[in-house]
């Protein structure tokens, strides 16, 4: 039965209370139908018999005192009265005893000598009272009368001692169908009460084969469902039931076998593209230092030639040297973006962290750098820069890199209109926001605004350049505990958005 199924088990429950039920419910009806048996034997045989013995007593007794007051006026008077009703009980003994002759005929006796005898006194009675009726009662002498009037109440005391006797014996066995009547409801009722108490006990083992076979698997599956949830990949359930439960189980463990699996393989590639990260972070790293030191020995020994330290240089000469610088510049920002973007991934960008640092200073700056970016071009430059700053825990390169990112990115992205740099206090943060007219950024390319080396639409086709300043700028902001984000509209411009804590509590300041 351990194997069998869910529904198997809570059928066979359900059939066992049915059939307690059933048991009960026919042993209640046997009982009733017995008791009513015993109930119609008494109507149908021991109270017609009695009656019809108490009416042929009744009977018996007025006939022969009907004889007697006829005797005695006889002797007193010479003459009797009208007979009529000496008659008429006559004939209705004499129905009765045909009555009685029918219902014992109906009823299995044992001993049926006491019926016969009282039917005997019955048919003696009337035998005497015709005769007494038959006979010429003015022929007969005093002598005769008393004799015929002795012989009577002898006939009619045998008689009613026969009845007396047998009424006694009726009521006897009426008292025994009574007393087969109470102990067959008896016997219902303790049979009924065993049922009964064998259903209580019944409940308790029923119960207990519930719980060991639906609830107790049950709970230890949860636990190995909660073991599983709480991480614990390597328990697995010990259930071996056929039933539900135990399919339940085997899918189970099939389950934690294949996430384990999953989760290994996951693991492994997460490893691998760890060490993949860490190696082209490593390349990248090793590369731009190694570009970095050409690079600024080159710009170094151009500004040299071109300001006149090693002779005289002619102005398309010079000209020709501010460009390679120039160049020269650019591509070691390149290569300094690559190269903050490389520690960024790797987890290993330090803050230098400082007190007390005025953020309007870097302000300045970087609308200083806007101004130039905007010489040449048709836009104006706003600036709203609250009075109450305060002064700031954080890396003042790092916040001024994040500065110079987001307005480059509005002065080259803005053709013509303006540009707002707004900064003011935000609670326990400084909230700047620089706005432009530029041509905007469709919904759908905001979110490559801050992913390494993605470009917009509109970036590809204006501006060009690696797609590394706004990620690096969100970096940074985030490092220092805040945020960078943005709204734009297609057509209407763009506004990024930079939040940061006054106390950079949670940066980590850089290492000499």
């Amino acid at each position: 039965m351990i194997n069998a199924s869910l529904k198997s088990k809570l059928l066979l429950v359900i059939g066992l209370l049915v059939a307690l039920i059933i048991v009960i419910a026919g042993v209640f009806w046997l009982a009733l139908r017995d008791i009513r048996s015993n109930y119609d034997v008494l109507s149908a045989i021991n109270l017609p018999i009695t009656s019809s013995l108490q009416k042929q007593a009744y009977l018996g007794s007025r006939i022969t005192s009907s004889i007697n007051e006829l005797i005695l006026d006889l002797v007193l008077t010479g003459d009797a009265d009208e007979t009529d009703e000496i008659e008429q009980d006559v004939a209705t003994l004499s129905t009765e005893l045909d009555n009685y002759r029918d219902l014992i005929d109906q009823v299995v006796i044992q001993d049926n000598a006491p019926f016969l005898a009282v039917e005997t006194g019955g048919q003696s009675i009337v035998a005497s009272a015709v005769s007494v009726l038959s006979e010429d009662t003015e022929a007969l002498t005093v002598e005769n009368l008393v004799e015929i009037r002795e012989e009577i109440e002898e006939i009619e005391h045998s008689f009613i001692t026969e009845i007396e006797a047998l009424i006694a014996l009726e009521q006897a066995e009426l008292l025994n169908n009574r007393r087969n009547v109470e102990n067959a409801t008896n016997s219902a009722v303790i049979t009924v009460a065993v049922i009964f108490l064998l259903a209580l006990a019944a409940i308790p083992a029923t119960i207990l084969y519930l719980d060991r076979s639906v609830t107790q698997p049950l709970n230890k599956l949860m636990i190995v469902v909660g073991a599983l949830r709480g991480g614990n990949l390597t328990v697995r359930s010990k259930l071996n039931t056929q039933d539900e439960i135990g399919q339940l189980a085997t899918t189970l463990n099939q389950l934690a076998d294949t996430v384990q699996e999953k989760i290994a393989v996951s693991e492994a590639a997460r490893e691998q593209a760890e060490r993949s990260d860490q190696v082209k972070s490593a390349f990248l790293a090793s590369m731009s230092h190694e570009l970095r030191t050409p690079l600024n020995s080159i710009i170094n020994f151009t500004r040299f030639v071109a300001d006149g330290d090693t002779g005289p240089v002619n102005e398309q000469q010079a000209e020709l040297l501010t460009d390679v610088i120039g160049s020269a510049k650019h591509l070691l920002a390149l290569i300094n973006d690559v190269l903050d973007m490389s520690k960024i991934e790797a987890g290993s960008l330090n803050l230098f962290i400082e007190e007390d640092i005025d953020l309007k200073l870097l302000l300045e700056s970087a609308l200083s750098t806007a101004r130039s970016l905007l010489a040449n071009k048709p836009v104006r430059l706003h600036a709203d820069i609250a009075a109450d700053l305060p002064l700031m825990r954080v890396d003042r390169h790092r916040i001024l890199q994040i500065l110079l990112n987001i307005v480059s990115n509005a002065c080259k992205f803005t053709e013509e209109g303006e540009i707002q740099i707004r900064a003011q206090r935000s609670g326990d943060e400084v909230l700047i926001s620089v706005a432009d007219t530029g041509p905007g950024i469709a919904p759908e390319d905001q979110a490559l605004v801050f992913e390494a080396f993605k470009q917009t639409t509109t970036g590809l086709r204006q501006a060009g350049g690696t797609g590394l300043g706004m990620p690096i700028a969100k970096n940074l902001a985030e490092i220092h505990g805040g945020r960078l984000w943005l709204e734009s509209v297609v057509g209407q411009g763009a506004t990024f958005y930079v939040a940061l804590p006054v106390n950079a509590i949670a940066a980590v300041p850089a290492t000499a």
